[in-house]
Protein backbone atom coordinates (compact mmCIF):
# COMPACT_ATOMS: atom_id res chain seq x y z
CA UNK A 1 0.00 0.00 0.00
CA UNK A 2 1.32 3.58 -0.40
CA UNK A 3 -0.07 6.97 0.37
CA UNK A 4 -0.77 9.12 -2.27
CA UNK A 5 -2.00 13.16 -2.26
CA UNK A 6 -3.84 14.20 -5.66
CA UNK A 7 -4.29 17.98 -6.34
CA UNK A 8 -5.39 19.00 -9.52
CA UNK A 9 -8.31 21.12 -11.29
CA UNK A 10 -11.76 19.43 -12.31
CA UNK A 11 -9.50 16.21 -14.14
CA UNK A 12 -8.31 15.39 -10.76
CA UNK A 13 -12.24 14.86 -9.91
CA UNK A 14 -12.56 12.14 -12.11
CA UNK A 15 -15.69 11.78 -14.59
CA UNK A 16 -18.32 14.45 -14.68
CA UNK A 17 -22.05 14.75 -15.84
CA UNK A 18 -22.72 18.12 -17.61
CA UNK A 19 -25.66 19.34 -16.28
CA UNK A 20 -26.28 17.27 -13.30
CA UNK A 21 -30.06 17.07 -12.10
CA UNK A 22 -31.36 18.03 -8.58
CA UNK A 23 -29.37 15.37 -6.24
CA UNK A 24 -26.97 13.98 -8.63
CA UNK A 25 -23.65 13.69 -7.85
CA UNK A 26 -21.85 15.63 -10.84
CA UNK A 27 -19.06 13.15 -10.17
CA UNK A 28 -20.69 9.68 -10.80
CA UNK A 29 -16.73 7.70 -10.63
CA UNK A 30 -13.71 9.41 -8.78
CA UNK A 31 -11.27 8.14 -11.94
CA UNK A 32 -8.06 7.59 -10.64
CA UNK A 33 -9.22 8.06 -7.02
CA UNK A 34 -11.12 5.28 -6.56
CA UNK A 35 -8.76 2.67 -8.76
CA UNK A 36 -6.11 3.67 -6.33
CA UNK A 37 -8.53 2.91 -3.14
CA UNK A 38 -10.01 -0.12 -4.87
CA UNK A 39 -6.74 -1.04 -5.32
CA UNK A 40 -5.75 -0.95 -1.51
CA UNK A 41 -3.80 2.70 -1.37
CA UNK A 42 -4.31 5.36 0.63
CA UNK A 43 -5.63 8.50 -1.38
CA UNK A 44 -6.56 12.01 -0.01
CA UNK A 45 -8.20 14.13 -2.81
CA UNK A 46 -7.34 17.90 -2.43
CA UNK A 47 -8.14 18.70 -6.48
CA UNK A 48 -11.59 21.09 -6.95
CA UNK A 49 -12.78 22.22 -10.20
CA UNK A 50 -11.84 24.91 -11.28
CA UNK A 51 -8.31 25.34 -9.74
CA UNK A 52 -5.63 26.72 -11.70
CA UNK A 53 -2.26 25.90 -10.70
CA UNK A 54 -1.06 28.09 -8.32
CA UNK A 55 -4.48 27.05 -5.88
CA UNK A 56 -3.65 23.55 -6.37
CA UNK A 57 -0.04 23.63 -5.17
CA UNK A 58 -1.40 25.83 -1.95
CA UNK A 59 -3.53 22.38 -1.07
CA UNK A 60 0.28 21.47 -0.02
CA UNK A 61 1.02 21.52 3.77
CA UNK A 62 4.13 21.04 5.60
CA UNK A 63 3.81 18.96 7.81
CA UNK A 64 1.93 16.41 4.56
CA UNK A 65 3.76 12.91 4.86
CA UNK A 66 2.36 11.12 1.49
CA UNK A 67 5.17 8.77 -0.38
CA UNK A 68 3.84 10.27 -4.05
CA UNK A 69 1.84 13.26 -5.00
CA UNK A 70 -0.22 13.74 -8.15
CA UNK A 71 -0.97 17.07 -9.83
CA UNK A 72 -2.95 17.10 -12.04
CA UNK A 73 -1.89 20.01 -14.34
CA UNK A 74 -3.92 22.54 -16.24
CA UNK A 75 -4.05 25.58 -18.33
CA UNK A 76 -0.74 27.75 -17.32
CA UNK A 77 -2.79 30.82 -18.18
CA UNK A 78 -5.72 30.32 -16.20
CA UNK A 79 -3.78 32.22 -13.39
CA UNK A 80 -3.23 34.69 -14.99
CA UNK A 81 -4.30 38.46 -13.80
CA UNK A 82 -6.02 41.71 -15.41
CA UNK A 83 -2.67 43.32 -14.77
CA UNK A 84 -0.50 40.09 -16.13
CA UNK A 85 -2.48 40.42 -19.73
CA UNK A 86 -1.86 44.45 -19.84
CA UNK A 87 2.39 43.73 -19.30
CA UNK A 88 2.69 40.57 -20.89
CA UNK A 89 2.35 38.87 -23.71
CA UNK A 90 0.56 35.52 -23.42
CA UNK A 91 2.47 32.33 -23.86
CA UNK A 92 5.21 35.51 -21.41
CA UNK A 93 1.84 34.73 -19.05
CA UNK A 94 1.96 30.76 -19.63
CA UNK A 95 5.75 30.29 -19.06
CA UNK A 96 6.00 32.13 -15.88
CA UNK A 97 3.17 30.25 -14.03
CA UNK A 98 4.89 26.83 -15.87
CA UNK A 99 8.51 28.04 -14.41
CA UNK A 100 6.70 28.50 -11.00
CA UNK A 101 5.14 25.08 -10.57
CA UNK A 102 8.29 23.62 -12.03
CA UNK A 103 10.38 25.45 -8.86
CA UNK A 104 7.58 24.00 -6.57
CA UNK A 105 7.56 20.93 -7.41
CA UNK A 106 11.29 20.23 -7.46
CA UNK A 107 11.23 21.23 -3.80
CA UNK A 108 8.32 18.55 -3.16
CA UNK A 109 10.69 16.07 -4.68
CA UNK A 110 13.03 16.34 -1.57
CA UNK A 111 10.18 14.76 0.46
CA UNK A 112 8.02 13.07 -1.58
CA UNK A 113 7.79 11.56 -5.56
CA UNK A 114 6.17 13.42 -7.56
CA UNK A 115 3.72 12.54 -10.98
CA UNK A 116 2.23 15.20 -13.20
CA UNK A 117 -0.31 14.76 -15.52
CA UNK A 118 -1.37 16.78 -18.38
CA UNK A 119 -5.27 16.79 -18.37
CA UNK A 120 -6.99 20.59 -20.21
CA UNK A 121 -3.50 21.18 -20.87
CA UNK A 122 -0.69 19.51 -21.69
CA UNK A 123 2.76 19.40 -19.54
CA UNK A 124 5.86 20.80 -21.62
CA UNK A 125 8.41 21.21 -18.86
CA UNK A 126 11.16 18.56 -18.35
CA UNK A 127 11.69 20.01 -14.92
CA UNK A 128 9.50 19.39 -11.52
CA UNK A 129 8.45 15.25 -11.24
CA UNK A 130 9.79 12.11 -11.00
CA UNK A 131 6.88 10.46 -13.40
CA UNK A 132 4.84 12.73 -16.12
CA UNK A 133 1.92 11.50 -18.29
CA UNK A 134 2.21 14.94 -20.29
CA UNK A 135 -0.77 15.05 -22.00
CA UNK A 136 -4.11 12.32 -20.78
CA UNK A 137 -5.59 13.34 -24.37
CA UNK A 138 -2.54 11.87 -26.25
CA UNK A 139 -2.34 8.97 -24.42
CA UNK A 140 -6.51 8.26 -24.88
CA UNK A 141 -6.13 9.18 -28.62
CA UNK A 142 -2.51 8.48 -29.80
CA UNK A 143 -2.73 9.76 -33.15
CA UNK A 144 -3.70 13.43 -31.31
CA UNK A 145 -0.99 15.93 -30.96
CA UNK A 146 -1.96 18.48 -28.07
CA UNK A 147 -1.21 21.80 -27.08
CA UNK A 148 -0.19 23.60 -23.28
CA UNK A 149 -3.36 25.97 -23.57
CA UNK A 150 -7.22 25.26 -22.89
CA UNK A 151 -9.52 28.10 -23.75
CA UNK A 152 -10.53 29.56 -20.36
CA UNK A 153 -13.18 32.02 -19.21
CA UNK A 154 -10.80 33.08 -16.45
CA UNK A 155 -8.20 34.77 -18.58
CA UNK A 156 -10.50 35.21 -21.54
CA UNK A 157 -12.28 37.99 -19.36
CA UNK A 158 -8.59 39.49 -18.64
CA UNK A 159 -8.11 39.25 -22.66
CA UNK A 160 -10.98 40.61 -24.02
CA UNK A 161 -10.44 43.49 -21.70
CA UNK A 162 -7.07 44.81 -22.68
CA UNK A 163 -7.69 47.45 -25.17
CA UNK A 164 -3.61 47.72 -26.08
CA UNK A 165 -2.91 44.30 -27.77
CA UNK A 166 -1.05 44.33 -30.21
CA UNK A 167 -0.49 42.21 -33.68
CA UNK A 168 2.01 39.69 -31.67
CA UNK A 169 -0.79 40.05 -28.90
CA UNK A 170 -3.57 38.82 -31.45
CA UNK A 171 -1.61 36.31 -32.85
CA UNK A 172 -1.25 34.19 -30.13
CA UNK A 173 -4.46 34.07 -28.59
CA UNK A 174 -5.37 32.97 -32.34
CA UNK A 175 -3.26 29.84 -32.05
CA UNK A 176 -4.29 29.14 -28.92
CA UNK A 177 -8.20 29.40 -29.70
CA UNK A 178 -6.82 26.99 -32.16
CA UNK A 179 -5.45 25.14 -30.11
CA UNK A 180 -8.15 24.37 -27.48
CA UNK A 181 -11.01 24.47 -30.51
CA UNK A 182 -9.09 20.99 -31.58
CA UNK A 183 -8.91 19.39 -28.97
CA UNK A 184 -12.75 20.43 -27.44
CA UNK A 185 -13.77 19.14 -31.02
CA UNK A 186 -11.32 15.56 -30.90
CA UNK A 187 -12.88 14.74 -27.10
CA UNK A 188 -16.55 15.56 -29.10
CA UNK A 189 -15.79 13.01 -31.92
CA UNK A 190 -14.51 10.28 -28.54
CA UNK A 191 -17.21 9.84 -26.85
CA UNK A 192 -16.51 6.69 -25.28
CA UNK A 193 -13.27 8.06 -23.66
CA UNK A 194 -14.74 11.76 -22.56
CA UNK A 195 -18.60 11.65 -22.26
CA UNK A 196 -21.22 11.88 -20.40
CA UNK A 197 -20.09 15.92 -20.31
CA UNK A 198 -17.48 15.74 -23.35
CA UNK A 199 -14.74 17.70 -21.43
CA UNK A 200 -13.08 15.15 -19.14
CA UNK A 201 -11.79 11.84 -18.87
CA UNK A 202 -14.36 9.68 -17.87
CA UNK A 203 -14.38 6.26 -16.35
CA UNK A 204 -12.85 4.32 -19.47
CA UNK A 205 -10.16 7.11 -19.61
CA UNK A 206 -9.11 6.85 -16.14
CA UNK A 207 -8.26 3.15 -16.13
CA UNK A 208 -6.23 3.58 -19.08
CA UNK A 209 -4.43 6.03 -17.61
CA UNK A 210 -4.14 4.16 -14.40
CA UNK A 211 -2.88 0.83 -16.11
CA UNK A 212 -0.30 3.03 -18.07
CA UNK A 213 0.80 4.84 -14.55
CA UNK A 214 1.16 1.32 -12.83
CA UNK A 215 3.81 0.47 -15.38
CA UNK A 216 5.55 3.75 -15.39
CA UNK A 217 5.51 3.55 -10.96
CA UNK A 218 6.00 -0.41 -11.47
CA UNK A 219 3.48 -1.06 -9.07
Amino acid sequence: MRRFLIIGDSWSQGEWVHYPQDGEDPNPHFGLTQYLREDGHQVDNRGRGGFNNIESLEQLRDDDDYEHIILFYTDPMRHGTEEDFDKYMPYDVAKQNQQYVSDILEQVRKRSLVTIIGGCAKYTLTTGYDYVVPSVTELLVPDFVDGPYMISWEWERYCKKNKHQTFEFKQQMVEIYRQGDLRQRMWHKNPELFFPDGLHANRKGHIILYEHLKKLWKL
